[in-house]
């Protein structure tokens, strides 16, 4: 099974037993920016998750208050962003510039 499906699962598990409730479907939604990452068809590791929230950090998107998530079998806290084009903007800019420095 991919990484990313069993994150999601995860996540979700953990939203459920925490008692995190959804956003109600006229907002936008929220994500965090390696869960965003692995949707767009990057391939997110323990080693670069901390660099890419640090570099779309950094791109001035406005992030919500840090929001506790299941992240590799623990509850830390993210940083939430509006899924937008931005935020795939910065996260692709982080991806090919970590490809070029190779």
């Amino acid at each position: 099974m991919p990484a990313a499906i069993i994150q999601l699962l995860l996540d979700k598990l953990g939203d459920e037993l925490c008692g995190q409730k959804q956003l109600p479907s006229d907002q936008h939604r929220l994500v965090g920016c390696a869960q965003k990452a692995e949707e767009l068809g990057f391939k997110v590791t323990e080693k670069n998750r901390g660099s890419l929230g640090k570099f779309v950090k950094s791109q001035g998107l406005k992030s919500i208050p840090q929001e506790e998530r299941l992240v590799n079998g623990q509850l830390r806290k993210v940083n939430m962003y509006e899924d937008s084009i931005e935020l795939e903007e910065a996260i692709s800019a982080f991806f090919w510039i970590n490809v070029l420095r190779f």
